[in-house]
């Protein structure tokens, strides 16, 4: 294993890409979760018949952790770029597709304010309520109240996991790329997926979260390819970093509620 990580840091530098790993990562299904922080989990595994492929999860439990959705229209950011600009940020990672002129697809909210136009029934979101209720959830599946409309959040397409069963994706071509996903768990937890080294397919992508048994209820993939990124900082573990290859618009960020000076509780 010692030696299979060394390899995959050595072929990230090579491609230019920045990556920290904090030990050794988990070849095994499920997963052995590293605690970094209360609420907050990393593991690297390897999905099975898909050769180089290593699958980064962070895993964030929402009654320790504040979700907030950041965006720069037409101004994107590298990783060090958006981790100077959110100092308090325990987890960053790159959000919403966008187009040649930095601007979000799909909605983004931050505040309760909204950016761009929304997929409607088409893709999902992971968002978060006035009340902190934190949800990832097909756009075809309505809210029942205006009591429970996102204050922050993002979208993207297509859906690889609903109600625990991975979905198949038809459209398109599915070929390997890097990529960048989200995920809830029927216990409430949030997973942010990525693969920032070789790439993985969508349909292996969703066969792998459904094989790992997680308990993933409802999966959404996010922008990946060259706009995979991910920084994560805690206490415990030195900084996980990965870059992505041009700079980013949109990023969800993770915050502290208590127990720290940057605590949003």
């Amino acid at each position: 294993m010692y030696r299979r990580h060394i390899t995959l840091f050595v072929l990230l530098l090579t491609a230019g890409w920045s990556v920290v790993l904090p030990g050794q990562g988990s070849a095994s299904a499920p997963i052995t979760w590293q605690v970094l922080d209360a609420g907050l989990e990393f593991g690297i595994f390897f999905p099975s018949g898909v050769a180089q492929t290593d699958i980064w999860m962070v895993r964030i439990d929402p009654v320790h952790f504040e979700m907030q959705a950041h965006y720069l229209p037409g101004l994107p950011l590298r990783r060090e770029d958006w981790s100077a600009l959110l100092p308090c940020a325990s987890v960053i990672v790159n959000a919403n597709f966008f187009d040649a002129h930095g601007l979000a697809r799909g909605l983004v909210i931050v505040g309760g304010v909204e950016y761009g136009r929304s997929f409607e029934s088409y893709g999902g979101s992971v968002e978060i309520d006035l009340w902190g209720n934190v949800r990832v959830r097909m756009l075809a599946e309505r809210l029942d109240s205006p009591l429970t409309l996102p204050y922050h959040g993002v979208q993207g397409y297509p859906v690889l996991v609903h109600g625990g069963l991975a979905s198949v994706i038809t459209t398109g071509s599915d070929e390997a790329a890097r990529r960048t996903a989200v995920a809830q768990d029927r216990d409430g937890r949030l997973l942010l997926i990525a693969t920032p080294a070789q790439g993985i397919g969508l349909n292996e992508l969703a066969s792998a979260l459904i094989d790992f048994d997680l308990g993933i209820e409802t999966a959404v993939n996010l922008d990946g390819g060259t706009s995979t990124l991910l920084h994560v900082r805690s206490t415990r573990q030195a900084a996980i970093m990965a870059d992505s290859v041009h700079p980013v618009p949109a990023v969800l960020a993770f915050y502290p509620r208590r127990g720290s000076e940057c605590d949003v509780s």
